[in-house]
Order: C-alpha cells, then sequence, then structure tokens
C-alpha cells in the first residue's frame, strides 16, 4: 500500500504501521500546497513535489513502491488528492458568494471548481489507474466539525465530500 497526500495521510501510515501493515508514502506536501497545485507532472515519477526539499524527499522514499515487482493482485494507492476541505470548501463558498452574492449553488458550479482546481491531481489519479493500480481516494476525516466557525458551513462541507467521492 502507497499513501499519498497530506497530513491525514500521515496519520493513516502511523496507525496502519502500528497494526503491522508496511505502508509506503504519507503526507507528500501539505494540504495546502496540494490545493494550490505546487507540483509538476513528470514521465517517469508521476509528479515532482514543489513545496519543499522536504516534500522532494518523502515523495522520493515513495517512488520504489511504484517501480517494484508486481503480484497477483494491483497494488493498492490510498490518496485524498482533490479533498483538502479546509482550503477547497471556504474558497469555493467565498468565490461563489462574490460572484453571485449568494450560496444557492448547485452541483454543477461546485463541479467546475472542482475540476478547474485539481486539474494536475486529477493527472496524477488518472495516471495511476491508467498504470494498473487500485486507487482509493478517502474523504477529509469531519474534524470541521470541532470548529465552531465552521458550524453554519457544515452542509457544505458534506455536500464537496459527496460530489467529489461522486467525481472520482
Amino acid at each position: 500500500v502507497c499513501l499519498i497526500g497530506d497530513s491525514h495521510m500521515e496519520k493513516l501510515a502511523k496507525s496502519l504501521n502500528s497494526v503491522g501493515i508496511n505502508v509506503t508514502g504519507g503526507m507528500i506536501m501539505n494540504g495546502s500546497a496540494w490545493y494550490e497545485g505546487k507540483l509538476e507532472l513528470h514521465d517517469s515519477e508521476i509528479f515532482v513535489p514543489l513545496e519543499s526539499d522536504a516534500a522532494r524527499e518523502a515523495w522520493k522514499k515513495a517512488l520504489s513502491f511504484f517501480s517494484a515487482p508486481r503480484r497477483e493482485r494491483k497494488p493498492v494507492v490510498i490518496t485524498n488528492l482533490c479533498m483538502q476541505t479546509h482550503k477547497t470548501v471556504p474558497e469555493f463558498l467565498n468565490g461563489y458568494h462574490a460572484k453571485h452574492k449568494s450560496l444557492a449553488y448547485d452541483e454543477a458550479s461546485m463541479s467546475d471548481y472542482f475540476f478547474s482546481q485539481f486539474e494536475k491531481p486529477l493527472q496524477i489519479v488518472r495516471r495511476l489507474l491508467r498504470d494498473g493500480f487500485e486507487v482509493v481516494v478517502v474523504t477529509d476525516p469531519p474534524t470541521q466539525k470541532l470548529n465552531d466557525n465552521y458550524r453554519p458551513f457544515l452542509a457544505h462541507f458534506e455536500n464537496y465530500d459527496r460530489l467529489a467521492v461522486k467525481l472520482l
């Protein structure tokens, strides 16, 4: 199993390792860097993280997973690419409200935002699928429920999660 994502994937890696499941990867970049698209797609390395030297080193360590001999079962990649709801949902709502003076968006508006915001991460997911990996995309844990400032917007986070799962 290889994990690709932000701090949520690092926590998942620690949990899986603690029960004896060896994983590669984890937090390759911070969620904000994924959201901001701080990466370049690459033919042989899939992508190059541009956030920091530490991000490039983390990805370099994970790359061996993609060239390892294959067994009978497809290798599994678990990721939270395209989620990063701490940035995605507030930015979408702010942008939509600034343009429409309302938060009465439809699924098509959020879908357009999703595809425009996550063009590069989506290409990574497509590439992994095309290369024969099983890709499991997980939503962010609902930690926004712990923040009183987010309470009025919880339905928007849930809308985003449902839509992202559907689109992915």
